[in-house]
């Protein structure tokens, strides 16, 4: 049964309606009063060891008893020499074995040899060395960092650090999720972004149905915060709970939702397409009318839309709270200066800013002289002064039903199967919302003053600065000027006030930032011939460097088996037909950062070199798989160069990344359709996720 948990306090008649059983893989926490939520962190390496022989060694001495060997000094060389004679000819065979292995092997030429050759060698492969410009505030040029590239396995081991895998099961009940694979990969530090996924047993007293009816509701998170990872920490423990609690009221009907229900009932459904939205056609009308409110695709859309305003006001307004009360106790003791114990209140007065002024270090650490209010005072505002995007995946087992909610310009790619036409088929359940989307900024300057037309968005960003125009926290863009000077005042020490950002230029009718998400509805099948295999959820950092198409190709061609490389033509074939052959291998950033004029660099430098002619197969975790092929794929210096600028100067030229790979069931009936293109099945089980009652 659903639990208070992370401060949301859940109301007794509706603690019934949902159990949560979750799963913790590599840096994810798990405890009976605590969601799941990512945070990176560098993982230690297990012990060994022995149970009970940890930190000990174990060695051998003579006794002072015993007696010396008896063998002779010609014997002991004799044995010694012959000894000697096997050790070489082993070794003989061993090494000739290993040439005849790798010279006439069948796939000698393919990715995975060379791997295996690579294995062998004897020295490691030299370093290249490169340049990245260093810049001065204005971009001028000011010097140049030379940089080394990494060797293979450091590659490997930062490219799946932070990856892994897990495959959801169930006794209960069957939940259309297969198993779903992560991995994030580090450009600021420390990493801004962040990631959650949650799996909820719908109740079956809530539901009015049988256990074996009953099925999963899953949620994955992704989280790309900026300026920080203050919020995009705060939504990875709160985001998938507010969701959770406001569609348990749906499922239950409760609170307001009763009242919707009750209005449902009484309704015609034409009438109630018309008030709330819904489905066009008649036998679809007809099956919302008779179904839950769970079983309305608007209803649902606008409880996740709620769960997101909410968090995001709590988020907003903590610090103008804090304010109020930290001003109300301020004009009480300034009212009593004129009394005759004026001085000894204005003593008072500068004890009371003591005690809420953070003191020290602006970064909010809990140091020595820090007290409860000091903390509290300046930690409530770093969520609300950082920012994040978020994107919510929504999967309701029982019904079918997918829901994607994005807050930002992260990016759901779905890839369907077709069978009857035998293709795969690619669609972007989600729009960046930036400045240069047309639709975002038309909307956003519709909501200013007309004079202001001009200023909302320019260069493609919220008043030239912001690039999301939907972000949780922000509040630069949320509170108004007079606003944002009485919080800083009150809550920043004055030397913390130079990090701190004041109010963009142009700044006159806030909001120019929301929270509001877009909500997305699919059925998981649509029909009998086209089926959702999977769902590529990731930040933009992965978006910055491949393409939606390319994407889904990677990925189902990766789940057909295939390892090797592929040219990015070969991809688009293999996965899609003549309408497709038309579609780039690649949009990315582009290099333009990187100074071309020394002659050393000129058409040499790494960086410049083609990055996406080449993928890769290589990686089991399919969302490192994608990320490693949008570094650069097979062409494995650039993505070793890629990897080893240090942060910050790593940021100008790739973003943090964070990808989730959900992976849904294969129905039986499909399996005698699908060509060598299409997804096998999964027989291997990386690892089970443990069932947890939160």
């Amino acid at each position: 049964m659903l639990r208070r948990q992370l401060g949301l306090h859940v109301n007794a008649s509706i603690l019934s309606s949902i159990r949560l059983r979750a799963t913790a893989v590599n840096s994810v926490s798990i405890t009976r009063n605590r969601y799941i939520s990512y945070s990176p962190r560098l993982s230690t390496p297990a012990s060994n060891s022995k149970p009970g022989s940890a930190g000990t060694t174990s060695s051998t001495t003579s006794s002072p008893n015993s007696s010396p060997s008896s063998s002779s000094p010609a014997s002991s060389r004799g044995k010694s020499a012959r000894e000697w004679v096997i050790v070489g000819a082993t070794g003989g065979v061993a090494v000739a074995g290993a040439w005849w292995y790798l010279t006439t092997s069948p796939n000698s030429s393919d990715l995975a040899s060379q791997q295996q050759k690579r294995t062998f060698s004897m020295s490691p492969p030299p370093r290249t060395q490169f340049t990245i410009p260093m810049r001065a505030p204005d971009g001028s040029v000011v010097h140049s960092k030379p940089i080394y590239t990494l060797h293979p396995n450091e590659v490997d081991h930062k490219l799946r650090e932070f990856e892994s895998k897990t495959h959801v099961t169930d006794e209960a009940s069957q939940c259309l999720v297969q198993r779903y694979e992560t991995n994030s990969l580090a450009s600021n530090s420390p990493i801004e972004d962040r990631h959650s996924q949650v799996i909820v047993q719908r109740d079956r007293e809530a539901a009015g149905m049988e256990k074996e009816k009953l099925g999963d509701l899953a949620f994955f998170a992704v989280m790309d915060g900026h300026s920080g990872f203050h919020t995009s920490q705060l939504l990875s423990q709160k985001l998938i709970p507010l969701v959770a609690v406001e569609l348990d009221k749906v499922i239950r009907e409760a609170g307001e939702y009763g009242q919707i229900a009750k209005a449902k009932a009484t309704l015609p459904a034409k009438l109630w397409r018309s008030i709330f939205g819904g489905p066009e056609s008649a036998a679809s009308s007809e099956a919302l009318s008779t179904s839950g409110l769970d079983g309305d695709p608007e209803i649902i859309k606008r409880a996740i839309s709620k769960a997101f305003r909410g968090l995001d006001k709590e988020i907003v307004n903590r610090p103008v709270g804090l304010l109020k009360e930290y001003e109300l106790a301020r004009d009480a003791m300034i009212g009593k200066q004129n009394d005759a114990k004026g001085e000894k209140e204005i003593k008072r007065l500068s004890s009371l800013a003591q005690s809420v002024f953070p003191q020290g270090s602006a970064s909010g650490s809990a140091g020595e002289g820090y007290t409860v209010t000091q903390r509290s005072a300046y930690e409530t505002m770093l969520p609300a002064l950082s920012g994040s995007c978020a994107l919510l995946t929504y999967i309701d087992t029982m019904r079918g039903d997918i829901y994607v909610a994005c807050t930002g310009d992260s990016r759901a790619v779905a890839g369907w199967w077709d069978s009857d036409k035998q293709r795969w088929e690619v669609e972007a359940l989600s729009k960046d919302q930036t400045g240069r989307n047309e639709e975002e900024a038309k909307r956003m300057r519709s909501e200013h003053p007309a004079s202001e037309a001009e200023h909302v968005i320019m260069r493609g960003r919220v008043l030239g600065g912001l690039e999301p125009t939907r972000a949780f926290g922000d509040a630069r863009y949320k509170w108004d000027k007079s606003l944002q000077e009485r919080l800083y005042d009150a809550f920043l020490p004055p030397e913390s006030r130079t990090s701190i950002r004041g109010p963009p230029r142009h700044f006159l009718t806030p909001p120019y930032v929301t929270a509001e998400p877009v909500v997305e509805w699919r059925r998981l099948s649509q029909n009998k011939g086209r089926q959702l295999k999977f769902i590529i959820m990731a930040t933009d950092g992965l978006w910055d460097d491949i393409s939606n198409q390319d994407a889904v190709g990677l990925v189902a061609t990766h789940l057909s088996g295939f390892r090797g490389t592929l040219d990015a033509a070969e991809l688009q074939a293999r996965c899609y037909t003549a309408n497709n052959k038309g579609v780039t291998a690649g949009e990315g950033a582009t290099t333009d950062q990187i100074d071309t004029s020394a002659k050393e660099t000129k058409n040499k430098h790494p960086l410049l070199k083609d990055k996406l002619s080449r993928y890769v197969f290589e990686d089991d975790n399919l969302a490192t798989h994608l990320t490693r092929n949008a570094l650069g794929g097979a062409n494995r210096e650039r993505v070793a160069s890629l990897l080893a600028i240090p942060a910050p100067h790593s940021r100008r030229y790739r973003d943090d990344i964070t990808v989730n790979v959900v992976v849904f069931n294969q129905p039986s009936e499909s399996s005698t359709t699908m060509n060598a293109n299409t997804p096998a099945s999964i027989a291997e089980i990386t690892e089970q996720a443990p069932k947890a009652k939160l």
